[in-house]
């Protein structure tokens, strides 16, 4: 099947379940199977974690914006290219931390 529009252009894309795509020249159609597989818990709880995250992230105002970007820059905190974190990153990084617990003999 070889779809064109008016101008005689072969078009590609997708349409429903099949999937127009041009290969060596030729329009092919091929079938698209539905994404989705079996999400682990592991994966759930990550997805979870992120949206709280993100939850959080959204109610910050511009005060705490600014202090997370003047502790980014006093402390120099940088990611693996050696890059400043923006407010934005920070928060990220600090939603998705996971806490470290040091035990103390008295």
């Amino acid at each position: 099947m070889r779809i064109t529009n008016t101008q005689g252009e072969i078009k590609k894309g997708r349409l429903g379940d099949q999937a127009f795509q041009l290969k060596n020249g030729r329009q092919m159609r091929r079938g698209i199977s539905k994404k989705g597989g079996i999400v682990s818990k592991t994966q759930n709880r990550q997805r979870v974690l992120f949206q709280r995250a993100l939850a959080w992230k959204a109610t910050l105002n511009i005060d705490d914006k600014k202090n997370l970007e003047s502790i980014a820059y006093r402390d120099s905190i940088r990611n693996q290219d050696g890059i400043i974190y923006d407010w934005s990153m920070l928060a990220m990084r600090i939603a998705l931390a996971r806490p470290t617990i040091h035990c103390v003999e008295l």
